[in-house]
């Protein structure tokens, strides 16, 4: 195992293309890290979190407002109930 690979947990932050696992959404992204590429914040899926482009919405759950200055000015939607 590589030295910087760990197990999912709220908040944790991955670099692109590492899966997101079931019941998580992207919540923030930062311009640099992960080799210029930038790393992404993975938390549980939860009312009121903002979510970034790409991010599964989980059963339950729907995107509903918008903030254009989200994730790190990619733009961000709100979970809330299905």
């Amino acid at each position: 195992m590589w030295p910087f690979q760990e197990p999912v947990k709220d908040g944790i932050w991955t670099c692109s293309g590492s899966p997101i696992v079931p019941g998580y959404v992207i919540t923030d992204h930062i311009r640099n890290g992960c080799n210029g590429v930038g790393p992404w914040r993975h938390n549980l899926a939860r009312v009121g979190l903002w979510t970034c482009p790409s991010s599964p919405i989980p059963a339950g759950f729907r995107a509903a407002t918008y903030s254009a200055g989200g994730c790190s000015g990619l733009g961000a939607w709100a979970l809330v109930r299905a």
